[in-house]
């Protein structure tokens, strides 16, 4: 955004709020075309349903029944949303379930492996009030 503020000489804020104004505009111009579209989609399903509604007992038509009803529950948003479970970074474990204190101790352990004399202080975020360098010397901070 910036570089093309640079050009037109204005600020990054400026082209934002003309891109906003102008997806604005584009989507006010386009809705009805997008709501007919998706009127004949709906549509199209429940024709496609009604079509093979007499065999739906055979298999190709119930295929066919089932994946409109899909269509047509994506088209609706009938559906419940997917739910994901977030897991440790190896999808062994849920998320988290290690704790944020196992967590600061592999930090921790982490900073002290790669320490040395020109380390950057380490603030202890564990609420114990210790910081330090990572290797046990006292830091700029305490």
């Amino acid at each position: 955004m910036q570089q093309i503020g640079d050009q037109l000489g204005v600020s990054a804020k400026t082209i934002c709020l003309d891109l906003w104004e102008a997806n604005d505009e584009y989507r006010a111009e386009y809705l009805p075309y997008v709501k007919r579209w998706h009127t004949r989609q709906v549509a199209q399903t429940e024709a496609l349903i009604l079509a093979h509604w007499p065999n739906r007992h055979t298999k190709p038509s119930a295929d066919v029944i089932l994946k409109a009803l899909e269509r047509q529950a994506r088209l609706l948003g009938t559906d419940a949303p997917v739910k994901i479970t977030p897991t440790n970074i190896d999808g062994s474990r849920p998320y988290g379930q290690d704790g944020d204190a196992s967590i600061d101790a592999k930090i921790t352990a982490l900073l002290a492996e790669t320490a040395g004399p020109n380390a950057l202080p380490v603030i202890d975020v564990s609420g114990n009030g210790h910081s330090g360098n990572g290797d046990g010397r006292k830091g700029t901070d305490g």
